[in-house]
């Protein structure tokens, strides 16, 4: 057997082979760089020890950032009680590096794991699987907030531009939440229940009102939010606006109410011999009525429009089959028309057929009618972008977004101009260009904020959250995203919630203050029974697995390996070898040398084209087995 000594110091006690640190008796869990930095410097206490140096022992590679190492070296004082200025244990060399100034008592020897002799053992691995599990967490909510911009942004009916209202800065004080129309027409119009909320809502846009997106109201219903107060303190608007159409022989009648939180109340009707002709007119009545100038807009074609209506209403009840149907048995001519074949790969996104999508959507970018409709031009660029994030293509992501991002007016279009810059920035963030991914990610809060859409501007939170804790400052995330957590929680938003109390656990895990990640997880615990997508799951089951090997309980991790092992990854090679990663770290804390080797052989070509640091983490703990 390899034999390692144990380091007594002060209050302390450090064994390097079996990665044990307690204070005064009592085991404390330790970050696995903190844990590194400590033992390095003990282990080097004769001499002082390089930046540079102490990076690569850390981190395993030279170019570690200034940043990086300073932060592990102030939690290691931390973990030390080093208050400021006192270098009791680590002192600092100007210009150089670290010194270990504290008196150390060696102890003997301890035995290590049995492992195969080597001249020079490789150390113990330097990356925690909780850093990976956060990197993976950023990726998930990139294709959570993306899946929703693309689902809206890409089944919106609009008309050819519309002629400009007057200049209206959108401001969510004088926004709008537009309700789904109660319908006294027959059945073969419950899909005006739905599909009659992007009419209004589009029009009051164009008049310069901020109005949430469809999903973000129906996403407050379903959390469970009705009463009116209750509604506008949610979204953040000054009107909740309701409405009724009805039908008799003469055609149709819809009658529509904007009520704000005193109380106050106006009202508009309009007749039309169509549904939707007369919810648009009842639109720009009720605008009169709360003192705005409807836009001017060019000639709608009300056949058509119904058809991507009825669609629009069946995907969002998530009813894919009767959206598909309705579609394919639209005539010829309409099935030729920008706005149908729009709808067809917005469909194809939804449902999972990301090769059709993306067919489909460059088919559309070539056509000639896309050219003469920016708004559109821009959202296929976007859907594009999400399809490339999807497929772990950042870079191609990223020109996407940029493409959407450069073809819309950003005064006119917040929400468009917020979702891209948004995009753009979890592509830079997800290629580890973060400073300029952040500045992306704060910008589109500010115009998401001017959008008046509290879901989107939640999910952003959460994106710039993880962001910042990928970008090392753990600290900056905390109440970014406790704050996104507060915002989510009237709309339901299991994935999205979920997502952030990962972050969140990631980031309490490296301030040390695991009280605070437990709780986090435990949140993300409990939305487990309505969380059906794998990857959802494994974040969760992965951030558990990490948070119990950080407080050193090993045996606890059993049960949540079974459930973690027991989901088909199959089709996500990240996950399925950060699955790998995780059985390859408890067997090397459990000095299974047999079983690192196995489990990281499986992990390190599922993470190589994915997450390469990951993947060195693993191919260390291959070579040390």
């Amino acid at each position: 057997m390899n034999e390692r000594p144990v380091f007594h110091f002060g209050r302390y006690r450090l064994a390097p082979a079996t990665r044990e640190f307690s204070r005064d008796g009592e085991a404390v869990a330790v970050p696995a760089r903190v844990f590194d930095c400590i033992a390095y410097l003990i282990e080097h206490r004769a001499r002082a020890v390089g930046r540079d140096e102490l990076g690569a022992a850390i981190w395993g590679k030279a170019d570690v950032s200034e940043a990086q190492l300073t932060q592990t070296i102030l939690r290691a004082r931390r973990l030390l009680d080093e208050h400021s200025g006192d270098q009791s244990h680590i002192r600092t060399i100007p210009r150089f590096g670290y010194h270990w100034a504290g008196a150390v008592r060696v102890e003997g020897a301890e035995a290590a794991p049995e492992a195969p002799t080597a001249a020079e053992p490789l150390r113990v691995p330097p990356r925690s699987p909780r850093r990976a599990a956060a990197r993976f967490g950023w990726a998930a909510l990139a294709l959570a907030v993306l899946g929703a911009g693309i689902g809206a942004g890409m089944l919106m009916l609009r008309a050819p531009a519309p002629t400009p209202a007057p200049e209206r800065a959108p401001a969510t004080a004088r926004g709008a939440l537009v309700l789904p129309i109660e319908n006294g027409g027959n059945d073969d119009h419950a899909w005006v229940r739905l599909g009659a909320i992007d009419v209004i809502a589009n029009r009051l846009r164009d008049a310069g009102l901020a109005v949430p997106q469809t999903e973000t109201t129906l996403a407050l219903l379903n959390g469970g939010v009705v009463d009116t107060k209750a509604l506008l303190r949610s979204a953040g608007t000054k009107w909740v606006v309701s409405g009724r159409v009805d039908r008799d022989a003469r055609g149709w009648r819809v009658a529509l109410q904007a009520v704000d939180e005193a109380g106050d109340r106006r009202t508009a009707s309009a007749d039309a011999a169509d549904v939707l002709t007369a919810v648009r007119d009842g639109a720009d009545v009720l605008l009169a009525q709360l003192g705005l100038t409807p836009a001017t807009t060019a000639r709608h074609d009300s056949a058509l429009e119904e058809l991507l209506q009825r669609a629009r209403a069946a995907l969002l009840e998530n009813d894919f089959a009767t959206a598909q149907r309705i579609l394919a048995q639209a005539p010829a001519a309409a099935a030729a028309r920008p706005e149908l074949r729009y709808q067809q790969a917005s469909l194809a996104f939804r449902a999972g057929r990301l090769d059709e999508a993306d067919d489909d959507l460059h088919r559309l970018l070539d056509d000639e009618s896309s050219a003469d409709d920016p708004l559109r031009r821009a959202r296929i660029h976007f859907g594009l972008g999400a399809i490339a994030m999807m497929r772990d293509r950042p870079a191609e992501a990223e020109r996407e977004f940029e493409q959407s991002r450069a073809t819309l007016d950003r005064r006119r279009q917040p929400l468009d101009y917020g979702n891209a810059l948004g995009g753009r920035g979890g592509a830079r963030v997800t290629m580890g260009r973060y400073r300029e991914g952040l500045d992306d990610l704060g910008e589109a809060r500010t115009l998401l904020q001017q959008s008046g859409d509290r879901l989107a501007l939640a999910r952003i939170d959460v994106a710039y959250g993880a962001a910042q804790l990928q970008h090392d400052r753990a600290a900056e995330a905390v109440p970014v995203l406790t704050a996104a957590l507060t915002q989510l929680e009237p709309f339901g938003a299991v994935n999205e919630r979920a997502h952030a109390y990962s972050a969140l656990c990631n980031a309490q895990l490296e301030l040390l203050d695991y009280a605070a990640a437990r709780r986090a997880n435990d949140a993300a615990w409990a939305l487990l029974p309505r969380i059906g997508d794998p990857l959802n799951r494994a974040e969760t089951l992965t951030d558990r697995v990490s948070l119990l090997l950080a407080e050193g309980r090993y045996a606890a991790t059993a049960p949540v390996l079974a459930d973690l092992d027991a989901l088909d990854l199959s089709e996500q090679a990240r996950m399925d070898g950060r699955r790998d990663g995780v059985h390859a770290e408890l067997a090397w804390r459990r000095g299974d040398a047999a079983a690192v080797l196995a489990r990281a052989e499986a992990a390190m070509p599922k993470l190589q084209p994915h997450e390469p640091d990951a993947a060195a983490h693993v191919a260390r703990l291959r070579q040390h087995a």
